[in-house]
């Protein structure tokens, strides 16, 4: 058979699918990266800053600062990554801060408590961010009362 043509009856060629939903999933891809990823570091960065700054307020270096400190960056890790589970570490952070202060210093373990319990009250009235952190968040308000009661059961009274 020399000189033999395709039959015209040939199969049609199709597009083919699979680069362009290649280039859909890298498109996405970098979206995603470009979107949420400054939003991770952030908070990663942030749950850092709280475990520092809870080891340099146990050591009793400036307790009552650095325990602020402590409190305002797991605050801040929540707000930015609240419903991924990194998130509440820096919370895990101030939490073993208040365990070591309420005893020696309860007012600094309560300035801890308070930004916490900010963001915390934040994430639960936009509702899905807070999946997940229900007993965390009871466990911050129960701490931070008994650090008030102490608080106020240390005050000098006329």
């Amino acid at each position: 058979m020399r000189g033999a043509r395709p039959s015209p009856r040939a199969a049609p060629r199709r597009p083919a699918l699979a680069p362009a939903l290649l280039d859909l999933a890298l498109l996405l891809l970098t979206l995603g990266v470009v979107l949420i990823g400054p939003r991770v570091v952030d908070a990663l960065a942030a749950r850092e800053w709280a475990w520092y700054h809870a080891r340099g307020s146990v050591r009793g270096f400036r307790a009552a600062d650095e325990a602020r400190l402590a409190g305002r960056e797991a605050a801040r890790a929540l707000d930015r990554a609240a419903p991924l589970p990194f998130a509440a570490d820096g919370v895990r952070a101030v939490l073993a801060l208040g365990h070591e202060l309420e005893i020696t210093d309860p007012a600094a373990a309560a300035s801890a408590y308070a930004p916490v319990l900010e963001a915390l009250g934040r994430l639960e009235s936009s509702g899905w961010r807070a999946v997940g952190l229900g007993d965390l968040a009871a466990e911050v308000r129960s701490l931070e009362q008994q650090a008030r009661a102490r608080m106020d059961a240390s005050a000098p009274r006329p």
